[in-house]
């Protein structure tokens, strides 16, 4: 089910968003897997399979077919520091620090196997897998392209140096989108895998540390920028569309739907809702132990890799979703009772002019279309003051709801 939230005002009062003193809003964890490894740093996930990358510990393989109870089935101590993981088809591939790329066979996850291996001259960081190619974020030595037709005997066939520190790396189509620490993000053609040429470049504020494309859009982990969201209709000139400030420093994001699932570092696990790149607005977050370093989005599902231990999480704003008018002046949390939905804001004290007022009662209507004719008015909080409703009755794929302020 997904909820849409719209405001409707009398009087031209304003809704402001609810201030929250939890750790947490519409996300709750499932799990936290800890192991006498204690190193976890980035993961994929494929067939209720977590792969790993551990530092020190090379991958590990966890089980969450269970998210409640997820179990190690596998691992492989490689020879560097594993700070980066992408999985594809039998293969995982890792970015191992100084010891470049590695490459495992993981066709039974409980006996991975190191095939190959190419030490990249930098740090190999971020990888990412197209075709007969892995693409490769090396850190101050910028972009690495590898053939991999042969999985046992990788081979460099193109590079770009660049000016920043390179940890991040996606494709799309023949476009692959770096993130380069303090040379923000850039955007390469390897159309020719043998010579990339630069397309465009976007100098973010913070460090680009994370990367991930959804249409015309690239949002950027930016640090301590946070959210940095660039149209890049126009590879050669990307240009900022918005900056979301985030709790901490934005270390990496994954994209699902309308999501943008942000790693916090210290601040833990955000989801922003990016239905309107212009107006990204936080939808839910869960602040916990350790630093959030790398996601992995399975729909509503998040596995967080969290420097001492790897968490899942269950993320209700997937199904709760937030669309107040203006963005970010309302909240909306959901029940656990199947079909409930429970809607909270925050008091209006106050008109545009700044006035104090009073209200004699809240409204709330909803509606199976934003263009509907006709909103049924569904009931007025008890006591009619009060900024909390329950909707039993939410039975519809998608509902869309207004709150009526009404002063004395």
């Amino acid at each position: 089910m997904r909820i849409f939230l719209y405001l409707s005002v009398v009087g031209q009062l304003l809704l402001f968003a609810a201030p929250s003193v939890a750790d947490s809003l519409n996300v709750s964890r499932l799990s936290r897997f800890t192991a006498t490894w204690n190193e976890c740093y980035a993961v994929s996930v494929r067939d209720s399979f977590a792969y790993v990358a551990a530092g020190d510990y090379g991958l590990r393989i966890i089980n969450l077919a269970n998210p409640a109870q997820p179990v190690e089935v596998g691992s492989v101590v490689t020879p560097g520091w594993m700070w980066g993981m992408t999985v594809a088809g039998n293969y995982a591939y890792a970015g191992d620090g100084s010891s470049g790329v590695q490459i495992l066979d993981i066709s039974n996850p409980a006996a991975p196997v190191l095939t190959g291996t190419y030490n990249t001259p930098g740090f190999a960081w971020g990888v990412v897998v197209a075709g007969s190619y892995a693409y490769v974020a090396d850190l101050d030595r910028g972009l690495r392209i590898l053939n991999i037709t042969n999985p046992a005997a990788p081979t460099q066939t193109g590079f770009f140096d660049t000016a920043g520190e390179a940890s991040d790396v996606v494709i799309v189509g023949n476009l692959v989108y770096l993130a380069d620490g303090t040379g923000g993000l850039r955007i390469f053609n390897v159309t020719n895998p043998a010579a990339p040429t630069q397309t465009g470049t976007y100098n973010t504020p913070g460090v680009a540390y994370g990367v991930a494309v959804a249409g015309n859009y690239a949002y950027v982990a930016d640090e301590a920028a946070g959210l940095q969201v660039i149209n890049v209709t126009n590879p050669a000139v990307p240009t900022l569309t918005a900056t979301l400030n985030t709790a901490q420093t934005a270390l990496s994001v994954k994209v699902w739907d309308d999501f943008a699932f942000v790693t916090d570092g210290s601040g833990g696990l955000r989801v922003i809702d990016i239905s309107m790149p212009s107006a990204p607005f936080e939808v839910g977050f869960y602040d916990g132990p350790g630093t959030s370093w790398s996601v992995a989005v399975d729909g509503c599902k998040a596995v967080v890799a969290e420097g001492t231990a790897l968490s899942t999480y269950d993320v209700s704003a997937c199904a709760c979703q937030v669309r107040p008018n203006p963005p970010g002046q309302l909240v909306i949390r959901c029940a656990d009772v199947p079909n409930t939905i429970r809607l909270q804001w925050n008091p209006v004290e106050q008109d545009e002019a700044g006035n104090s007022i009073s209200i004699a009662r809240y409204v709330i209507y909803r509606a199976p279309s934003l263009n509907s004719a006709v909103w049924d008015s569904i009931g007025v909080p008890t006591p009619p003051d009060t900024t909390v409703f329950m909707d039993a009755n939410a039975t519809a794929e998608i509902r869309f709801y207004r709150i009526r302020a009404i002063g004395e």
